[in-house]
């Protein structure tokens, strides 16, 4: 075939060097050579596959891809690796299954103008475009070689990622940039230029803060002392460092000029708040008064805008997990908690909040503010109750002394671990009225909580509950959606729970029993909407080394 009938990429000659031209500006030798590697490419792994690219070069090559394929920088079809390497790869997207091309050197020493050219062994102007171009396309798919492969890496799409408003510059940019814009950090690549019809030095000098947010001031930095800063400062030392020179919050002094200076910065954004608008140090000082209940506390000053609230005394953590969601849905405010219902010491960290910008409308703030306050208390810590404890323990088997029992070591354990004593222990057989007399004489005694043991499935035997409703027990659960524990019983004789836990107690370490008692003891009455939402969470792993409560058991 003649070089003037040759197709490249299903394209006469003149139309693919029309399309070269029109998207690169002109004829590149390496893009006409990327384009025979496309086309060799396309033609292994098949025309009508739906096709992602890798390209192992910035240069040129993509080009290539982004002409004579669908896939794009832009549409995220094509990945750039800057490898300086000469080489594609077609896959098929679902399979990940493709052909890797390359220009392949050992078979360009049959055309010693190609291999001299890409090795810069010659001169340009001793090797002309246009000779070049004919080696090129009198070499075509002859100088590559390729393989079948599977992809196995960076094929992944980069996905969106969160996206804030630079209170330097107002503009949006990635959140994970830190609390301002790459440019506003003193990286970018260009510098304001106003136009002399009198834009003036007032547009220069500040900039908006959010949406109809307040003005940052841009000042010189001899002119900034005393000032705080409104981002952190990076410092780079090639070889030795890059990390924070100054952080946001920071009180410009004066001996700090010559460092600003070092790091190229005549200039700094300071503050500048107006009316309705607040600090996000006070900021945090408003929400985490409010956030507190009676059982937790905040202290100190903020540390780059951000206020942890402590548990006052040992307890059980409690937060309001839909009015905590509806606060953090406001944008500009943010709180982050320890999950609920988790045992914590004195001192412990249980939440931390802060501001989302720097300067935050005061308005947010008092919605935030309003919220938590309407579901008081938003997070506490409830101390148990030192509460004196009946146990029974059933089973026909036990009560005969036909086995020993195990159960009241575990119940004991459990009990006194939280604080709270064991008052009396009985042994009662399988009958419900041995069962109900033990109950009462216990209530008589005084006691603040009854657990029963065993008799709690749904054999003829076991009737424990049956027990429990002849003294006068309500059933407000039975049943659980927690395993080990799904025939856990919670009960109430007045203001008396009682709990009726199965034999699992046994056979687990970790059972409904550790993820109820702590509440019961706080206080709370339990009912079946109260239980059916600890499904999730709810399945036990069994570790071999069990790492309660550190692990996701009763995370709902």
């Amino acid at each position: 075939m003649r070089h003037t009938d040759q197709r490249i990429c299903g394209k006469t000659r003149d139309e693919f060097f029309e399309a070269i031209r029109s998207f690169h500006g002109f004829t590149a030798p390496g893009l006409v050579l990327g384009a025979f590697m496309v086309d060799l490419a396309r033609s292994l792994i098949g025309e009508d596959i739906e096709a992602d690219a890798i390209v192992e070069t910035r240069h040129c090559l993509p080009d290539a891809v982004q002409i004579f394929t669908p896939c794009t920088i832009g549409n995220g079809w094509m990945k750039i690796m800057d490898w300086d390497k000469f080489a594609l790869t077609l896959y098929d997207r679902h399979t990940m299954d493709g052909y890797r091309v390359w220009f392949d050197l050992e078979k360009t020493k049959a055309f010693p103008d190609l291999y001299n050219w890409y090795m810069r062994l010659v001169p340009k102007k001793d090797l002309p475009i246009s000779v070049l171009l004919e080696v090129l396309f009198e070499a075509g798919h002859s100088v590559l070689s390729y393989r079948p492969v599977r992809v196995t890496r960076y094929y992944q799409r980069e996905k969106k990622k969160t996206i804030n408003i630079c209170p330097g510059c107002g503009e949006a940019y990635p959140a994970w940039q830190g609390s301002l814009c790459r440019a506003c950090q003193g990286e970018g690549y260009y510098e304001a230029r106003f136009e002399a019809s009198g834009a003036g030095e007032a547009a220069a000098s500040s900039v908006s803060s959010w949406d109809g947010g307040p003005s940052l001031k841009k000042v010189p930095v001899e002119k900034a002392i005393g000032k705080r800063l409104t981002h952190d400062v990076t410092e780079i030392r090639k070889g030795e460092f890059k990390g924070r020179a100054f952080k946001k919050g920071h009180e410009i002094q004066e001996a700090d000029i010559g460092h600003f200076h070092r790091l190229g910065k005549r200039h700094v954004y300071v503050e500048a708040i107006e009316a309705g608008y607040l600090h996000e140090d006070e900021a945090a000082k408003q929400m985490a008064g409010a956030f507190c209940g009676p059982g937790v506390m905040w202290s100190g000053e903020p540390v780059e805008g951000k206020l942890k609230l402590c548990a006052k005394a040992d307890g059980l953590l409690k937060v309001s997990k839909d009015a905590l969601a509806d606060i953090n849905m406001l944008g500009e405010v943010m709180c982050a908690t320890r999950h609920t219902d988790t045992m914590v010491k004195a001192g412990a960290v249980v939440a931390a909040t802060r501001a989302i910008p720097p300067v935050i409308r005061d308005e947010a703030v008092g919605r935030a503010v309003e919220m938590a306050r309407s579901a008081f208390p938003l997070i506490d810590v409830k101390t148990l109750k030192q509460a004196a404890v009946g146990i029974i323990i059933t089973g026909n088997e036990v009560y005969h002394q036909i086995i020993e029992d195990q159960f009241e070591a575990i119940l004991r354990s459990k009990v006194t671990e939280l604080g709270s004593n064991v008052a009396n222990v009985a042994f009662a057989p399988d009958d419900p009225e041995a069962i109900d007399d033990t109950i009462r004489r216990f209530l008589a005694s005084g006691v603040d909580l009854i657990l029963t043991s065993g008799g709690m499935s749904v054999d003829p035997d076991d009737v424990t509950h049956k027990g429990i409703e002849k003294a006068g027990g309500e059933a407000a659960v039975y049943g659980s959606p927690v395993l080990p524990g799904a025939m856990f019983l919670i009960a109430y004789i007045g203001e008396v729970p009682v709990l009726g836990i199965p034999a699992c107690g046994i056979y687990h370490k970790t059972t409904m029993l550790d993820l109820i008692l702590p509440r019961i003891l706080a206080g709370e009455r339990l009912e079946r909407s109260d239980i059916s939402v600890m499904g999730h969470g709810g399945l036990c792993l069994n570790c071999e080394i069990c790492r309660f409560p550190d692990c996701p058991f009763g995370k709902y």
